[in-house]
């Protein structure tokens, strides 16, 4: 079944796979020292490697309890810890000295990218700087990934990842952070709405292809995929589109998932065929603009001017998809 989810996640371009740490078996010996048995996470990285991933993802190490908390916390067979306490360190520290040892064991430490803890915010940005610096520590030479809400995190990440309307807002200090060498994805994940480009159920299947038509239009490097397959314990992702996320809010409609469950393993979506076909288009792109840049600009600018400002007729996309089509196909 897990192979069958990477070849959905390699029809549409998915060239990443991330490593949780609940695969991870974490334990305490004897001595009262902290063990790990990394066998599951090698049979998966085995796997999705041969199948044409290229790009290890490891999971966020910290995590804070909701959304307004400013303190990261560490999960340990022994409990939860503040990630900064003695008993945090000392976790983080064996765990991340144990996950290097087993990826430079297996000659895959060049192919780690690393979380440090998910979409930190102004308010928590100096715990985490602090906790980059840890990390970088035990991980040398390892690139930070991370979706942010905030671009005060300056030298504590090197893949920033924020939403296409954050970006759209703070465009001019994201491209600072490039010129200085940095790294920027984008992101969705519950939000944007209104006109903005997403992949939800109840938006045009035009806006989901457009999303890589930002990557080209923004040079932005990759697109973090949130919610693949994160339906919820006893949800029908067939009927239940916007399960609760909490005591009062819900996800928005197909947010959690562009996967389904099927009776022979998993079910592509239109959705993912779409980003599928927007990967496509921004391969297209890319193959044009080596000839002549300027031309691939001016046929984006027919379709997509901004993330919330794109042509809404099919078939007027259409016809510029033709263009773009008959244009590479010239001698």
């Amino acid at each position: 079944l897990i192979e069958q989810y990477g070849k959905a996640m390699r029809r549409a371009r998915q060239n990443v796979f991330w490593v949780t740490w609940d695969t991870v078996i974490a334990s305490v010996d004897e001595q009262n020292e902290y063990i790990f048995d990394f066998s599951r996470p090698e049979r998966l990285i085995r796997l999705y490697l041969a199948m044409g991933f290229t790009v290890i993802e490891g999971s966020p190490i910290c995590h804070r309890d909701n959304w307004d908390a400013v303190t990261f916390k560490v999960k340990t067979p022994s409990g939860i810890f503040e990630a900064m306490s003695e008993q945090g360190y000392l976790y983080m520290t064996r765990l991340l000295q144990s996950w290097r040892h087993f990826l430079q064991k297996n000659g895959w430490y060049e192919k780690l990218i690393q979380h440090v803890g998910d979409e930190p915010h102004d308010l928590c940005a100096a715990e985490y700087q602090m906790l980059s610096g840890i990390i970088r520590k035990h991980l040398p030479a390892v690139s930070l990934i991370e979706a942010v809400e905030t671009y005060a995190l300056k030298g504590a990440v090197d893949i920033w990842v924020p939403k296409n309307d954050y970006y759209t807002r703070h465009k001019d200090e994201f491209t600072k952070l490039k010129a200085n060498g940095d790294r920027i994805w984008f992101y969705t994940c519950c939000i944007p709405g209104g006109f903005y480009m997403n992949r939800l159920l109840d938006m045009p299947l035009l806006r989901t292809r457009y999303l890589h038509w930002g990557n080209y239009k923004y040079q932005l490097e990759g697109f973090l995929h949130w919610g693949l397959n994160h339906w919820r314990d006893g949800q029908d992702p067939f009927e239940e589109s916007c399960p609760l996320n909490g005591p009062v809010n819900h996800l928005p409609a197909g947010d959690s998932h562009m996967i389904y469950p099927g009776k022979n393993g998993p079910m592509i979506s239109l959705r993912l065929e779409q980003m599928r076909a927007g990967a496509e288009d921004y391969e297209l792109l890319k193959q044009l603009a080596a000839k002549d840049e300027s031309g691939a600009n001016a046929l984006v600018a027919e379709c997509f001017v901004a993330f919330d400002q794109c042509e809404a007729d099919a078939e007027t996309f259409d016809i510029t998809h033709g263009k773009l089509l008959k244009t590479l196909m010239r001698p």
